[in-house]
C-alpha cells in the first residue's frame, strides 16, 4: 500500500510540474532545422572561390559545388582541411573561420536554436514537446537569428555532417508546441 500510495504521490508531482511549464506553452509554430554540411560528404565537380580568412588574407580555394551551395543555404560547412566556410550575409563573400559561427559571431552549437528576436528573447530556453524523440526533451537556447526567421517560426542546428542534416528533414514540421523555461 505504501509503495503504491509513493507512485501516485511521484504522478501527481510529475503532473504538477507539466502543467506548470505549461503555463509558458503557446502553439502553432513553425519548426525547421539547419545543419553544417562536411565537404568529406559531397563529390562531383569543384569551384574555386576567394575565401577571407581570418586574418583578413584573400586565398582562392577549391571546393566540391554541391557543398558550397549547401553552405550557402546552411550558413557555413565543414571543408576538408578542417577549417568552416560561410557566405557571410552583409558583404557576400565567402569567410573562413575555425568553426561555423552565428549571428552573435560566438561558436554554433548543437541545441542552439534561431528565432525572431521581436517574438522570443535571445538567450530564452526552451523545450518543443511536440518534436521527435530526443529532440522534445532537449532543452534548446535561444542565440541565433536568421533572416527568414519571422513570427512564429524556430530553426534548430541539428549539429555537424550527414546524420543531422538528417535530423533538420525529421524536425521540421508546423503547428508545434513551444515552452518557455
Amino acid at each position: 500500500m505504501l509503495g503504491l500510495l509513493l507512485v501516485i504521490q511521484v504522478g501527481i508531482y510529475n503532473n504538477n510540474r507539466l502543467l506548470a511549464a505549461q503555463q509558458n506553452c503557446s502553439r502553432g509554430w513553425y519548426i525547421t532545422g539547419y545543419s553544417t554540411p562536411s565537404e568529406s560528404d559531397y563529390n562531383g565537380s569543384k569551384q574555386v572561390v576567394k575565401v577571407i580568412s581570418p586574418a583578413s588574407v584573400v586565398q582562392e580555394r577549391e571546393f566540391y559545388k554541391t557543398f558550397l551551395r549547401v553552405a550557402e543555404v546552411q550558413g557555413w560547412g565543414k571543408t576538408l582541411e578542417g577549417d568552416y566556410v560561410g557566405l557571410v550575409t552583409n558583404d557576400k563573400q565567402w569567410h573562413s573561420s575555425p568553426y561555423p559561427v552565428g549571428s552573435k559571431d560566438e561558436p554554433l552549437k548543437q541545441h542552439t536554436v534561431a528565432v525572431d528576436p521581436n517574438i522570443i528573447n535571445l538567450n530564452q530556453r526552451l523545450i518543443i514537446p511536440t518534436l521527435p524523440a530526443p529532440w522534445n526533451k532537449i532543452t534548446l537556447t535561444a542565440n541565433d537569428v536568421g533572416p527568414d526567421i519571422k513570427g512564429k517560426h524556430i530553426d534548430v542546428y541539428t549539429g555537424e555532417g550527414k546524420h543531422a542534416a538528417e535530423e533538420t528533414y525529421r524536425i521540421t514540421g508546423h503547428d508545434n508546441v513551444v515552452c518557455l523555461s
